[in-house]
């Protein structure tokens, strides 16, 4: 049996955290759930997650200074999708500063979280919906290019 990669998803929003949980796992990940930073960064040695899905807007802790963490910690290969609600460009500038390798400003859908995830991970998937996920698959490639 294949490896499932797996995600540390570090979201606050228990709703948020339900649906982007339930998204990650039908695209055929295994999804680690961390409720705050503190508690990701104590684990990502004994977890050694593939990926980290990390929301900026943390109750408890800066999603900055979380992503800054994991980059410094031994782990700055590890690729970190930052999720952030404003569309502002100085905090996207910021969160790449932080470290993050990819910025999605909420609300995005599945099929773009997904294809986000496996192009940084590159990973070839079949959908169903495998002309709609390649051309967006093509966009964020593009769009991974100029940033």
């Amino acid at each position: 049996m294949e490896r499932r990669p797996v995600i540390m998803m570090v979201e606050g929003d228990k709703e948020q955290q339900w649906l982007y949980r339930r998204w990650l796992e039908d695209g055929g990940f295994y999804v680690i759930q961390a409720e705050d930073g503190a508690w990701a960064l104590s684990r990502l040695v004994s977890d050694s997650p593939d990926l980290v899905l990390l929301d900026l807007g943390l109750p408890a802790a800066s999603g900055f200074e979380v992503c800054r963490n994991i980059k410094s910690s031994g782990s700055e290969d590890l690729p970190v999708v930052v999720m952030m609600s404003k569309r502002e460009e100085h905090l996207k500038l910021l969160a790449k500063q932080a470290g993050a390798d990819v910025v999605l400003v909420k609300p995005f859908s599945r099929v773009e979280l997904i294809a986000y995830i496996n192009k940084v991970l590159n990973i070839q998937q079949d959908w169903e919906e495998d002309e709609k996920i390649r051309e967006l698959e093509d966009r964020v490639s593009r769009r991974l290019v100029s940033e």
